[in-house]
């Protein structure tokens, strides 16, 4: 016969996706999860946080900590589902400029034969913008600003005698 501190034991025995000692207050993993779906279900049907607690018989804090994840994995798909369109759309530039390259300009084996078609190019140019702007290359570079050494005023006299004596002689 086992004692009632055995048979506690022996009854908390955790299963494959249960942790340890899961209860209403304590729940599996996969009712977590069960509860975040239907945290987001909830989400896009616009339902306010108090009713969500109380339809999921959660506190509120409980909600944010779900609504936190629940963000989370929406931002990272959304991230891996951009740089999957990004990478798509670059190929599609790519294709495209080796086919104006391929029919435009296929007859420029020489110099002299160079016939340019300003359509192609325009479009290459087109498809070069396109392109930097989908990367994030697009703009001028910015200049560098470094702030003006201050002189003391015996350099600044000196400089100013410098540059009257070039003026002088005609530098």
């Amino acid at each position: 016969m086992s004692t009632p501190r055995e048979q506690t034991s022996e009854n908390n025995t955790s299963r494959p996706g249960q942790r340890k000692g899961a209860t209403k207050a304590n729940p599996t993993d996969a009712e977590i999860n069960q509860r975040r779906l239907q945290v987001g279900r909830m989400v896009s049907e616009q339902v306010l946080q108090s009713e969500m607690a109380e339809r999921l018989g959660i506190s509120r804090s409980t909600l944010s900590r779900d609504l936190a994840v629940i963000k989370a994995e929406w931002r990272s798909q959304v991230r891996v589902q951009y740089a999957d369109a990004l990478s798509q759309e670059v190929a599609a530039l790519d294709q495209l400029e080796r086919i104006i390259w391929t029919t435009h300009f296929k007859e420029c084996d020489d110099a002299l034969s160079l016939r340019i078609d300003l359509r192609a190019v325009t479009a290459l140019l087109a498809i070069k913008d396109r392109r930097y702007r989908l990367l994030g290359l697009v703009g001028p570079p910015k200049p560098e600003i470094r702030p003006l050494p201050l002189l003391t005023d015996e350099e600044y006299e000196a400089d100013e005698r410098a540059m009257m004596t070039r003026l002088k002689r005609g530098d």
